[in-house]
């Protein structure tokens, strides 16, 4: 079987999510994608999916801690923030893809290759 070289950076205007961004190391190699969703729309997203069911002030108070379990383990999109900005003070290289792998935010040595607003577009 042979191997593909993706050569070309892919880019995507991407704002719904979930992101995964990945923070290198000073090697050229990451640790791993993070996966992040944007808390205001997650939060919407619960909301709609709990309409007409019983929510933690009705009969059923574990029903939105029930949905909210389900993604402890990704962050919010403050603590990916806040991750990022660590990095990028450090001039490291981070990228953040949607879940097609695409690019939709590229930093390095503290430039912005793309996705300079995406942060304030979320």
């Amino acid at each position: 079987m042979g191997t593909y070289q993706l050569e070309n950076l892919q880019y995507s205007d991407d704002r719904k999510g979930p992101w995964r961004m990945y923070l290198y190391r000073e090697d050229g190699y990451h640790r791993g994608g993070i996966w992040f969703r944007s808390t205001a729309k997650e939060r919407k997203r619960i909301e709609e999916s709990l309409e007409g069911k019983p929510t933690k002030h009705s009969r059923n108070p574990g029903a939105y801690e029930e949905i909210q379990s389900q993604y402890q383990d990704v962050l919010t999109d403050v603590q990916a923030r806040i991750l990022f900005d660590g990095e990028f003070e450090g001039g490291k290289e981070i990228r953040i893809c949607d879940g097609g792998d695409m690019l939709v935010c590229h930093v390095v040595n503290r430039k912005f290759l793309y996705g300079e607003k995406f942060w304030d577009e979320l």
